[in-house]
């Protein structure tokens, strides 16, 4: 019986390897996955601080229930973008206000947009009337941001639509240059592992500051 786990870890170290090659070769939809991930992260967060403003509390249970639901919510945008919209696969969204490489961002960007909107309408408001300041910002970034975050998602699914991304399909004719600007985007690195005598590989998340792609 002994004899058997050996074996057994030879195989699943296989097994690792050709998933990790497989993972390898569709990236882009990774990318596009974790990317979407962590973008419904944020926006949860940002909808867990409205709700804290509206309910006038310090909880941060608002905050942590945000993040998680965000976090599944942005995963499950990140698959319908790869299998529904062939985001990651050359194309990007193009919103009524915004551009981006994933849905999910859109989203996030009119959800801030809306909190931002709503502050400085409840500022307003409060001058008006003479009353504090703090009030009017606090109620008027909470419903702005989730005023945001409902316009932000039918931004999403009824306006926006996928194009191809800058430089993803050079023109017939003209040199095949491509030339492409990222900024802020969340990645997967590969790198080998060795541990116990087993090789093999792992997968990291990471962030890319800024990158600046030519290709010739």
């Amino acid at each position: 019986m002994m004899a058997i786990f050996p074996r057994m870890k030879r195989i699943a170290a296989t097994l690792l390897l050709i998933l990790t090659a497989t993972a390898g070769t569709q990236a882009q939809g990774l990318q596009t996955l974790a990317g979407s991930t962590l973008v419904g992260s944020a926006n949860g967060a940002l909808l867990g601080i409205g709700t804290m403003a509206l309910a006038n509390t310090t909880d941060l249970a608002a905050i942590r229930v945000g993040i998680g639901s965000g976090t599944l919510y942005g995963l499950g945008i990140g698959a319908y973008d790869i299998t529904a919209r062939q985001i990651g696969s050359g194309y990007r969204v193009e919103g009524m206000f915004n551009s981006a490489n994933y849905s999910a961002m859109i989203v996030l960007l009119d959800t801030f947009y809306g909190g931002l909107t709503g502050s400085i309408v409840g500022t307003a408001l409060q001058l008006t009337a003479d009353k504090p300041l703090i009030e009017g910002i606090q109620y008027g970034s909470g419903i702005g941001l989730w005023g945001g975050f409902v316009f932000g998602l039918a931004d999403m699914f009824l306006f926006s639509d996928p194009v191809p991304a800058f430089g993803a399909v050079p023109t017939q004719g003209q040199p095949n240059t491509r030339v492409t600007v990222l900024v802020m985007q969340p990645t997967l690195l590969t790198a080998p592992s060795l541990q116990k005598g087993h090789a093999g590989w792992r997968l990291e998340p990471a962030l890319d500051v800024a990158r600046i792609t030519i290709r010739f």
